[in-house]
């Protein structure tokens, strides 16, 4: 039932019988969303999860039992899972829950994606700085060797000015 309802909202849906299973598929199927029980037949299911964020911390893991307490909760969010189902599971509330995760993975895309391009422009800022930086000095230099051979007059007086007025029109 769960499989078709998430079908049905556009995933390609692939499940595992067990957390060795569960661990290998995340590790070749590298999937944006995992349903992950806390009791399971091999591995307890904490530490499954604890392995997917390990596999990639931007796995989207919902934890669900049907034997609920404070610390199983308490412990699957302190290992990243991103909510804490108990069942019997209500359909809605699936859909509510995948739909608040395929807009926490949608935002959390756009972020990287926003941090990679002001990374680009931090890199761009920074090499047309070096060139001004390289400008300036330049600039400084050829000043300092025509104020130490010219006389103190009006000319040199507007080269300064003209230099101090081309870098502050930015």
């Amino acid at each position: 039932v769960y499989k078709n309802l998430l079908e049905m909202e556009g995933c390609d849906v692939s499940g595992a019988l067990n957390g060795k299973d569960a661990i290998e598929a995340v590790k070749s199927q590298k999937p944006d969303f995992v349903f992950l029980d806390i009791r399971l037949p091999d591995i307890d299911g904490i530490k499954v999860l604890d392995e997917i964020k390990n596999i990639n911390k931007e796995t989207v893991v919902v934890m669900m039992t049907a034997f609920a307490t404070v610390e199983t909760a308490i412990a699957a969010v302190q290992k990243g899972a991103f909510d804490y189902l108990t069942k019997p599971l209500d359909l809605d509330k699936i859909l509510e829950v995948f739909k608040k995760a395929i807009d926490h993975l949608k935002d959390h895309r756009t972020d990287k994606k926003e941090l990679e391009n002001l990374k680009q422009e931090v890199i761009v800022l920074e090499s047309k700085l070096s060139h001004v930086q390289d400008k300036l000095i330049s600039s400084y230099e050829n000043l300092k060797g025509e104020y130490q051979s010219a006389s103190k007059n009006r000319s040199f007086i507007g080269k300064i000015f003209g230099v101090y007025c081309k870098y502050t029109s930015w």
